[in-house]
């Protein structure tokens, strides 16, 4: 098995390349791509509050709860593990670590991530390694 070197190290400025960025068939480009990142202690503290509060609007309309609490096979709903954050063209990330082994949601740990900081918004994201690029001043 071929291992990718990362051209950057902790601590470098990072851009998302233009390859990654999805073309469409009228030869339109998007300007963002989807980073992954795993929830934190207050998203999931927020998860479930707007199901309680779902639940208490749900009980003074008189309606049925239990689709908002179990899903369809009678199991109850569990918080999400992970999600996304857009990456933008052309904006510069921190790498906080060059080249990591990450498990998004409930699947096995795969290789060749690159942890950022997304300096806008202050989360940690994960995002592949060969689709990035190192900042040169």
């Amino acid at each position: 098995m071929a291992r990718i070197r990362a051209t950057f190290k902790a601590g470098d400025l990072v851009t998302v390349k233009e390859s990654a960025f999805r073309k469409h068939y009228d030869d339109s480009v998007d300007d963002t791509v989807n980073a992954n990142f795993h929830v934190t202690r207050e998203d999931t503290d927020r998860w479930y509050a707007g199901m309680r509060r779902d639940v208490e609007e749900a009980k003074a309309k008189g309606e049925d709860t239990f689709s908002i609490v179990m899903d369809s096979g009678g199991e109850s709903r569990l918080p999400p593990r992970g999600g996304y954050a857009q990456l933008h063209r052309g904006t510069a990330y921190r790498v906080l670590r060059a080249r990591c082994r990450e498990s998004f949601s409930y699947h096995n740990a795969t290789g060749g991530w690159t942890k950022l900081l997304d300096l806008a918004t202050g989360r940690e994201v994960f995002f592949k390694m060969d689709k990035l690029e190192k900042v040169v001043a």
